[in-house]
C-alpha cells in the first residue's frame, strides 16, 4: 500500500481513497437511477391517474339540431354550438328583436335558430 503524509502530518493510504471515491461515485449513480426510476414511475401512474377523467359527453338537444343542419353550413361545432346557446338564452330571458344572417351559403345558422 501507498502511504503519504497530508499537510496536517497524518498518514493516507491512496488506495483506500480511491476505493472510496469510487464507492461514492457508484453509490450516487445507483441512487440517482433508483430516483429516476421511481419519478418516472410516479409519472406513469399520474398519467394512468388521468387518461380519461371525464366520461364520454352526452349528446345534447344542441348536437341533435347541428346534426340535422349540418349539410347546409360551413361553420365548426363549436360555434354553431355557440350560436345555439346564444339563441337559447335570448328566448329563456324575453329578449325580444330579430335574428339575422350576414354571408350566408345555405342557411345552416339560421335554419338552427329557427328550430
Amino acid at each position: 500500500m501507498k502511504r503519504s503524509r497530508n499537510l496536517s502530518g497524518k498518514e493516507e493510504d491512496y488506495e483506500t481513497d480511491e476505493i472510496n471515491e469510487t464507492n461514492g461515485k457508484l453509490i450516487r449513480t445507483g441512487l440517482s437511477a433508483v430516483f429516476n426510476r421511481l419519478e418516472n414511475f410516479r409519472l406513469f401512474r399520474l398519467f394512468r391517474l388521468f387518461r380519461n377523467p371525464l366520461p364520454a359527453p352526452a349528446i345534447t338537444e344542441a348536437d341533435e339540431m347541428i346534426g340535422r343542419i349540418r349539410s347546409n353550413t360551413m361553420l365548426p361545432h363549436a360555434r354553431l354550438h355557440s350560436l345555439y346557446e346564444q339563441a337559447v338564452y335570448c328566448e329563456t330571458n324575453g329578449i325580444i328583436g330579430d335574428y339575422v344572417e350576414c354571408g350566408t351559403w345555405k342557411g345552416g345558422a339560421v335554419g338552427l335558430i329557427c328550430r
